[in-house]
């Protein structure tokens, strides 16, 4: 019996080629990273709560901007007072 790998999945993405850490993502890919629709992504896009760069006219988001996303979401639920992840 032969495993099927994760990236020979046709939807997987494409994985990173021999590349330092990528600095931007398009939006499927920000929204797989964080686990939500690209509907909701762009709501927070539209809501100012994730900024992205426009190279013409493609639209990418930045890594960082989604770490720091996380850790505003993060630290709005520790202050206040919800359950969650601790770090």
């Amino acid at each position: 019996m032969q495993t099927e790998l994760a990236f020979d999945h046709p939807r997987a993405p494409a994985p990173v080629r021999d590349s330092p850490t990528r600095l931007v993502v398009d939006v499927r890919e920000a929204a797989n990273l964080l686990s939500c629709g690209r509907t909701y992504l762009y709501d927070l896009i539209s809501a100012g709560e994730l900024p992205v760069i426009k190279l013409g006219r493609l639209t990418r988001v930045p890594v960082v901007a989604i770490q720091a996303l996380v850790e505003r979401k993060l630290d709005e639920q520790r202050a206040a007072g919800r359950r969650g992840w601790t770090a």
